[in-house]
């Protein structure tokens, strides 16, 4: 962190590679909990179950702090499942902070993408115009001088 006079002026971090990223992406996948791919089965049957309106979720909560026999059939304690809940909350953050960061790799990878393809379109014009001049149409290998636009 450098000062100028009286504002702080905070150093631009350095770019990270693709490599380093997909390390470290890596390495923070296996940290997650319950980390892991499901089919597009198990993801549908798990779907219904998963996404109950928080109203019910909360009102079952309840039941199981209300009643030891709810407690002792669902096998967890109130205090459990409401940490659970805490937990989707914070993770569901997590999700959306990765999601925003797939759409702007995937922007910043379009506009790489586009910025070769500009110039690749740009060669090919340029090559296209000079090789109808016989200065540029014998420094090409892959042309034999009798292909020369200029030669009859």
């Amino acid at each position: 962190m450098e000062t100028n006079g009286n504002t702080t002026i905070d150093p631009v971090p350095a770019a990270i590679t693709p490599e380093e990223l997909v390390a470290q992406l890596r390495a923070y996948r296996e940290r997650i909990p319950d980390y892991g791919q499901l089919t597009t089965a198990a993801s549908r049957q798990r779907h219904r179950v998963a996404f109950l309106k928080t109203g019910f979720v909360v009102a079952s909560i309840n039941a199981v702090g209300a009643s030891d026999t709810v407690q002792t059939a669902v096998g967890q304690m109130p205090a459990e499942l409401q940490g659970q809940q805490a937990d989707i909350v914070r993770w569901s953050a997590v999700e959306d902070e990765l999601r925003a960061m797939l759409k702007g790799v995937v922007a910043a990878n379009l506009v790489r993408r586009h910025r070769l393809g500009t110039a690749a379109l740009q060669s090919y014009s340029i090559s296209r115009n000079l090789v109808h001049l016989p200065e540029h149409c014998w420094g090409s290998a892959a042309r034999p001088p009798s292909t020369c636009a200029t030669e009859s």
